[in-house]
């Protein structure tokens, strides 16, 4: 598909890879990530609606790599997990989580997660239609009002939660993936957070989808991207899961000509799902750049976009029909290609950001 990228007016402040990226109101925030010296940061990063980035000042109250974030309709964030350290040291994973708002110092306030819960790699949050935030640990789904800082009584499951993953599809209704303990596989639940009842699907789903990214689509499909393999890269196969039947199917391979991928970033805007790619660095290529699009018959196309970014870890949002923004960024320059441009070798971080245009006007498919 014919694709077109032209960079943004505005520079980072302070160039990070692996941050939280949120729409809130008419501003983009960027939320923690890994500066330059490999270090976890707490900064708080805000784009103005003129596209110039603000200074750093406020800051979260735990520095964070990777963390997720949800924008709240008060103009508050709730972020959560991520973890905490040094790559080039320890990681630590952060089980806890915190409010903010990016506009008022020191105002972040601290979430840990309810009394008695032993939480071991809880789901990545996700805010339902009533606007409490729900979040798979332990034996069931928990939810936490914002409004109140509390947190509700959980919605229980029939089994133990393993790497559980969380999705939203549609008002107060979620869809729950976890590893199964017992047999090889995964089970899926839907959960009706109204009436709090777990409905267990009677397929269970061939492997566990430890980190997927869960994606609804146009038609009530979900789509799931990026999980780990037992190597421990992310996974090249994509999976359909249709709630209504309470069945899965295979979804479109993304092409790999290594064998494997090493990084891969999604996000999805509308009935369309981006899907960043980078192979295993032993050579310096560009991303790849990947499309799923879903048709009028719910049939998922794959698209290989004509002009991919260079450099790799961008930072994705949605930025209106057939547009993504690409925030931030590296490179990694051997020693040969930094002589050539005067740099030193090693990873450069980006502070640009990137349009992407793709499958409209000028850039149709």
């Amino acid at each position: 598909m014919l694709s077109s990228l032209s960079p943004l007016p505005g520079r980072l402040e302070l160039p990070v890879i692996d941050a939280a990226v949120v729409r809130s109101g008419e501003r983009t925030v960027l939320l923690g990530g890994m500066t330059s010296d490999f270090e976890a940061t707490p900064a708080i990063q805000t784009r103005e609606p003129d596209g110039s980035w603000r200074p750093v000042g406020n800051q979260m109250l735990h520095a964070r790599i990777g963390p997720a974030a949800i924008a709240l309709p008060d103009g508050r964030i709730l972020v959560w997990g991520g973890e905490s350290g040094s790559a080039r040291g320890t990681l630590t994973p952060r089980i806890d989580g915190e409010l903010v708002n990016p506009r008022v110092a020191g105002s972040a306030v601290a979430i840990t997660p309810p009394d008695g819960e032993r939480w071991s790699a809880p789901s990545a949050p996700c805010l339902l239609g009533d606007g409490t935030v729900a979040i798979a640990a332990g034996d069931g789904v928990h939810r936490f009002d914002p409004k109140t800082a509390a947190w509700l009584p959980p919605i229980r499951v029939d089994a133990p939660l393993d790497q559980p993953v969380l999705g939203r599809l549609g008002g107060e209704t979620l869809l729950l993936v976890s590893t199964d303990a017992e047999e090889p596989g995964a089970v899926v639940w839907t959960i009706d957070c109204t009436e709090e009842v777990a409905t267990r699907w009677p397929t269970r789903l061939p492997e566990p989808l430890p980190g997927a990214t869960l994606h609804p689509l146009p038609g009530g499909t979900v789509l799931a991207t990026d999980w780990f393999d037992p190597d421990g890269r992310p996974s090249t196969r994509t999976l359909v899961l249709e709630p209504d039947s309470r069945t899965a199917k295979p979804g479109p391979t993304l092409p790999a000509p290594k064998g494997a991928i090493d990084w891969i970033g999604t996000s999805e805007n509308g009935r369309d799902v981006l899907l960043l790619v980078s192979t295993p660095e032993d050579e310096e290529p560009s991303l790849e750049a990947y499309l799923l699009r879903s048709g009028s018959n719910d049939a998922l196309r794959l698209w290989r976009l004509s002009t991919p970014p260079e450099g790799r870890r961008r930072m994705l949002l949605p930025a209106g029909p057939g547009a993504f923004e690409l925030i931030g960024g590296y490179r990694f320059l051997d020693a040969a290609t930094a002589r050539r441009e005067g740099l030193t070798p090693g990873a450069h971080l980006f502070r640009s950001t990137l349009r992407l245009d793709y499958g409209t006007g000028p850039v149709g498919d």
